[in-house]
């Protein structure tokens, strides 16, 4: 199983994880474009690859073949590793800062947010050269009252894979103005849109397999909604904090912030990470899902942190990047703050995590997230 770690130091890192030993070693690393910082699988026809972003001022997207990244590692020929890895495909992604992006349900583009440019932008893959863009802008939404949400920041883009196959909904993730604004595919027009908390600072959302129901993880104030995502009825029904038992809410605010949320591919457990913990040991919480959607809480219910089942620390500080196996069996952290990159053992049955193995990718690497291929 081999996982390949993005950055904001230039290159990649890709790692192969014994699944039977629970090891991790690093195959190599290599240059693609400036800061890959965020990584998603696509296919170009009969062609699996990696797509990567180049989050800086001038932004951009390339996408590689896996093939590619195999012959430079000396998997599939001799060719050299010191060569850059040549894109199939590369283009501007017409805003500061791309920081996510994903492959439209129907493969037919890449659909790209920009943290710093507030908009997203639909980029077909095929004549790309001929086609122009889609692009919706957020600019002239009212934004929240954080000091960090000074103009509208999207952080993320994506669709709903649990809606109806002939859905054309693509939900953004704001930061800045505290919303989730849901385009129509085709006219990338606003057809819906969320309201959230002020100030809250919604940054990814992650779907229920019922198809109505989402959770949002909100980096400014470290905790997680359950929302309604039915089109035209979208509400909040409930918020969760996952401010560990050994922070202070108080001190929470000083500069701790919500990053990664996933989902369990059972659905039953809720895995949300935390940064810049102020005694310095970054967490996950994990939260089982009740088989209504909801999240678990504690018998008496008083204290918003008792609504996490548990936590367990990252192994490193700053815990920007997590993503989980499609078995469910592996969680993989990627903790900017020192360069190491943790490998867990998850309980399928508990939800569960055991660190299982880590690599250094040096201090001047600065891991910023994990793609399972």
């Amino acid at each position: 199983m081999r996982i390949v770690i993005g950055s904001w130091s230039h290159r990649v890192a890709i790692l192969e994880a014994n699944t039977e030993k629970g090891l991790l070693q690093v195959l190599g690393e290599k240059e693609l474009v400036e800061r890959p910082s965020w990584l998603c699988r696509a296919t170009m026809g009969d062609t699996d690859c990696v797509v990567a972003c180049s989050e800086k001022g001038e932004g951009s997207v390339a996408i590689y073949s896996q093939d590619g990244l195999d012959q430079w590692l000396g998997l599939k020929s001799a060719d050299s590793t010191h060569e850059l890895v040549r894109p199939v495909l590369q283009f501007n992604s017409l805003g500061s800062d791309p920081c996510h992006f994903i492959q439209t349900r129907d493969g037919t583009a890449i659909l790209v947010a920009n943290y710093n440019g507030a908009n997203v932008l639909k980029q077909l893959l095929h004549q790309c050269d001929d086609a122009a863009p889609l692009e919706a802008r957020f600019s002239h939404i009212p934004c929240g009252p954080h000091p960090r949400q000074e103009a509208s920041h999207p952080h993320m883009i994506t669709w709903n894979r649990y809606e109806p196959k002939d859905s054309a909904r693509i939900y953004v993730v704001d930061l800045g103005t505290d919303r989730i604004h849901v385009l129509d595919q085709a006219s990338f027009e606003i057809i819906d849109s969320l309201s959230l908390p002020p100030g809250s600072g919604p940054r990814h959302i992650a779907f229920h397999p019922d198809g109505i129901h989402a959770y949002v993880v909100f980096e400014l104030t470290s905790e997680v909604a359950v929302i309604s995502v039915q089109p035209n009825a979208m509400r909040v029904l409930s918020q969760h904090s996952f401010i560990p038992h050994h922070v202070t809410e108080s001190t929470a605010k000083n500069g701790m912030l919500g990053a990664a949320i996933l989902l369990s591919p059972d659905a039953r457990f809720l895995y949300v990470s935390n940064r810049f913990d102020p005694t310095s040991v970054d967490t996950i919480a994990i939260f089982r899902v009740r088989d209504d959607a909801q999240l678990a809480v504690s018998q008496d219910g008083t204290s918003k942190q008792d609504s996490a089942v548990s936590w367990v620390a990252t192994g490193g500080p700053i815990a920007r990047g997590v993503a989980i196996s499609e078995s469910g069996r592996w969680l993989c952290v990627a903790n900017q703050g020192s360069g190491k990159v943790v490998l867990f053992e998850r309980n399928v049955d508990t939800g569960a995590l055991t660190m299982s193995s880590s690599v250094e990718l040096g201090a001047d690497f600065v891991p910023t997230c994990c793609l399972f291929l």
